[in-house]
């Protein structure tokens, strides 16, 4: 449970805030997923007054500040088609004017659309202490390990790539089951993520190979079945939505 509040107007505060040892200290964007965290005592940093929620272009470039709203995103004429389609997949139209975009990435499982479509589209995602800019993959990786939590203070998104998702869920607006996000950039190259399933999405294929993509797919899913589907279930759905998504 949150045992004390803090709202530090630098940047600097907030990192000094989320370094001491104790209490556990966790940065507060919209507060949707700690609002959930029962699992130890911490403190909150919030952020609203660092000015991270800021949406840019540049040369190819979309940057997203860390407390962007989801429905800013949906809102905003830069936002590509497909982070609009999986911010409204994600959550309902009152937790999207709470959630933020960092807050999605840090708390998300595998059943994310955002997750499953940041994956594919290979974000990068720039945290502190340090200015590390480290891919969305390693990011998925990490989170969790380390004793203080890293403060993401921006998301990058190539617009160069075409990004599709497909998910099957047990209702229009259940989170789902079985998810497949498929990247394209100029030249072909394609990243194919899996999800509905685990503590994060998968990267399944990163190539230019139909034949090889649809393989990894389908090893990627061999353990992961659970109480919602069977893992043939979801390698059999995945392969239908790749062939779907690649055809289209």
């Amino acid at each position: 449970m949150i045992i004390e509040y803090h709202r530090p107007q630098t940047l600097d505060q907030a990192l000094q805030l989320l370094a001491r040892p104790t209490p556990r200290s966790y940065p507060l964007g919209g507060g949707s997923w700690l609002s959930r965290k029962r699992d130890e005592d911490f403190a909150v940093v919030d952020l609203q007054s660092l000015g991270l929620d800021e949406v840019d272009t540049e040369a190819g470039w979309l940057s997203l500040g860390a407390t962007a709203r989801l429905q800013k995103l949906v809102e905003v004429q830069a936002t590509p088609t497909w982070l609009k389609a999986a911010c409204t997949r994600e959550t309902s139209r009152n937790l999207r004017e709470m959630s933020t975009i960092a807050g999605v990435l840090m708390g998300a499982d595998g059943r994310s659309p955002i997750a499953m479509a940041m994956l594919a589209a290979n974000v990068s995602i720039r945290t502190m202490p340090g200015d590390v800019e480290i891919s969305v993959q390693d990011f998925f990786a990490s989170r969790k390990s380390a004793r203080n939590p890293s403060l993401i203070t921006q998301i990058r998104l190539d617009q160069s790539a075409e990004v599709q998702c497909e998910f099957v869920a047990r209702s229009p607006l259940d989170t789902p089951v079985i998810g497949v996000a498929l990247a394209v950039w100029p030249g072909k190259r394609m990243r194919i993520a899996v999800g509905g399933f685990g503590e994060a999405p998968v990267l399944a294929y990163e190539g230019g190979e139909t034949g090889q993509a649809k393989a990894a797919i389908y090893a990627a899913l061999q353990a992961s079945g659970d109480a919602w589907a069977s893992a043939d279930y979801r390698q059999a759905a995945a392969l239908a939505m790749i062939d779907r998504l690649l055809k289209s």
